[in-house]
């Protein structure tokens, strides 16, 4: 387990949050924590429930979802930067 540095961006606020985390912590693990602290909204401003995913963009400008993945598994290293991404649940 290696404790690596990385910026996380919420697309819907655009507020980026610098994070230290160990690599073995799955994208969905790291969202519910997000959620828990109040960092996340959990419904849009009409009181709609979202659901949040993390993406990690890659350099061919393909998008990987990161949903149950580790971090490591991902290819997340020291540094880069993950898209907090929503949808509204219907």
């Amino acid at each position: 387990m290696a404790i690596i540095k990385i910026t996380l961006f919420d697309s819907a606020t655009n507020v980026r949050h610098e994070m230290q985390l160990p690599d073995t912590i799955t994208g969905r693990a790291l969202i519910e924590a997000m959620q828990a602290k109040g960092n996340l909204t959990r419904t849009d401003l009409s009181g709609i429930e979202l659901h949040h995913y993390l993406v990690k963009n890659e350099s061919n400008s393909s998008i990987r979802r990161l949903d149950n993945r580790k971090l490591s598994e991902a290819g997340v290293v020291h540094g880069d930067t993950l898209t907090i991404k929503s949808e509204i649940i219907c």
